[in-house]
């Protein structure tokens, strides 16, 4: 799988006996094997004649697994409207098929299987989702979900082709959990995580755990900690009483399940959540760098804005730094910026939340210009 990559980082991914992505304690032993022989290759039929290949289909038992999560009985006197795209991956028979029987109207789009993702970077952010943009403007809909390239990242966008980012969707599952089906638990984000679960959890007095980014140091938390919801900026949610991984599917539907709950539509949803909790506005911007001349870059831009670099550049009060994973500045208005180089892909991530959109890309832009004026 690419999974949100494009399809040239198409290659074999490696989980646990639990579901979730495997430690680097697991992955480090693959690595040190590779290379060491050549690779044998035979056909399909012969591996199924010796006996190497063995043929499954989890397909059943997961829309069943899935079923048993969501409340079935009140989306059948639902009347929701959903549209899904499953951008070309593996997520295009999922929704229709969890959702028979029930009183949700669902249509899908990209459901064609087409390991080039129709030459688009199957990562569920707004530039890639045009034609959902168009049709979530037309009105026919309630709620756009989106999944990429492996299904375990969502997007979701509301009438008027509104994105809801992932930090938002994290926070609707938040709340439906504790709201209206009464869970507790610990909230999980990572580094680039939103403000608004800081204010979720201070609210109903939950634990929160920030990590680094990377679905795996949540996963393990999943594991030793009673978790309430547990997410990333990227759009990879973990759930309670379900497996210590992603699932774009599930999420997804999590938030129809959520507007049959409360009888109300999304836009109104996250209208009252901001009201209650505070209005901040998401930006996140990749620039690519080349590899050789990445980590030079990126040292000679956090020598810049460490110390007082940052205060002089960004002209804000700074209540905090974080340097744990990339270089974060913590403002006393409530709003960040962070910068980290990513660990997949040769660029640098810039991430930044504020309380306005014109502030939040304003501290993108400041980044981008220091980057831009480094030799």
């Amino acid at each position: 799988t690419a999974s949100h990559n494009p399809s040239r980082f198409c290659g074999i991914k490696f989980k646990t006996r639990l579901g979730s992505p495997a430690e680097p304690a697991i992955t480090n032993k693959i690595e040190k094997n590779l290379f060491k022989k050549k690779v044998k290759l035979v056909s399909f039929e012969a591996g199924l004649r010796a006996k190497a290949i063995e043929v499954i289909n989890p397909i059943p038992k997961y829309i069943e697994a899935v079923r048993r999560y969501l409340d079935l009985d009140l989306l059948k006197n639902s009347n929701l409207r959903v549209i899904a795209d499953a951008m070309h991956g593996a997520g295009s028979i999922y929704h229709a098929s969890v959702l028979k029987g029930t009183g949700v109207k669902i249509d899908v789009i990209r459901s064609q299987p087409d390991p080039t993702f129709g030459g688009v970077k199957p990562e569920p952010l707004p530039q890639n989702l045009a034609e959902m943009i168009a049709i979530m403007k037309s009105g026919k809909y309630d709620i756009g979900l989106v999944t990429d390239g492996d299904a375990d990242r969502v997007g979701a966008f509301a009438p008027g082709g509104r994105f809801i980012t992932p930090g938002e969707i994290m926070s609707l599952l938040a709340l439906h959990f504790i709201e209206n089906r009464r869970w507790r638990g610990a909230i999980v984000k990572n580094i680039a995580g939103p403000m608004l679960l800081d204010k979720i959890s201070a609210h109903y007095n939950l634990k929160l755990f920030e990590t680094p980014v990377g679905f795996k140091h949540i996963a393990k938390l999943m594991q030793r900690e009673k978790v309430l919801v547990g997410g990333e900026e990227s759009g990879g949610i973990g759930i309670k009483n379900y497996i210590p991984e992603r699932d774009g599917i599930l999420t997804g539907l999590l938030l129809v399940e959520m507007m049959a709950q409360r009888k109300q539509g999304i836009l109104e949803i996250i209208k009252d959540m901001e009201k209650r909790f505070g209005k901040f506005r998401y930006r996140r911007e990749d620039i690519e760098l080349p590899v050789k001349t990445r980590e030079r870059i990126v040292k000679k831009l956090f020598s810049k804005l460490k110390g007082k670099g940052g205060n002089k550049i960004f002209r804000k009060g700074i209540a905090k730094i974080k340097t744990y994973d990339g270089l974060k500045f913590l403002f006393v208005d409530e709003s960040w910026v962070l910068i980290r180089p990513s660990g997949t892909e040769p660029i640098l991530r810039v991430y930044s939340e504020a309380h306005s959109e014109r502030e939040a890309r304003a501290l993108i832009k400041k980044v981008d210009r220091l980057v831009f004026g480094i030799k």
